[in-house]
């Protein structure tokens, strides 16, 4: 699947601001995507199991559970999204957990702009991508 074709994204953030900000980047660099964002992992599955994703974006640590839990049930769906981890924790062991647990792709939260593109567009045409960092 290409970048410019429309996509579905799901933002997984408990912090407000982050998910606006995460959200306004990401339909202003894919103009094509639908953009939904959730704020804990229960509003996260209600919109996984609503609408149907082609990526979604989880932060690794959030309010009500783990974002490495989200990333195992979401993979339970019937048509999972490429999940792309998001997080402040950039220590190999975070990373490698994550990736087996089914995520495709990792950015870290300090990372540019243009690496979290980069990571979609990977993600979207089924490479993975870990950030530099």
């Amino acid at each position: 699947m290409a970048s410019n074709s429309p996509f579905n994204i799901l933002v997984v953030d408990d912090h407000a601001l982050v998910r606006e900000a995460f959200t306004s980047m990401l339909r202003t660099e894919f103009p094509h995507a639908k953009v939904v964002s959730a704020g804990t992992c229960a509003e996260a599955m209600a919109e996984a199991r609503a609408h149907s994703f082609q990526l979604a974006l989880v932060d690794i640590e959030l309010g009500d559970r783990s974002g490495m839990e989200l990333t195992t049930e979401l993979r339970t769906l019937p048509e999972p999204p490429r999940i792309i981890a998001v997080s402040m924790h950039q220590e190999e062991t975070f990373v490698t957990r994550t990736m087996q647990l089914g995520a495709r792709s990792y950015v870290a939260k300090d990372a540019p702009p243009h690496e979290l593109f980069d990571a979609i567009r990977a993600t979207l045409e089924g490479r993975s991508y870990i950030s530099r960092e």
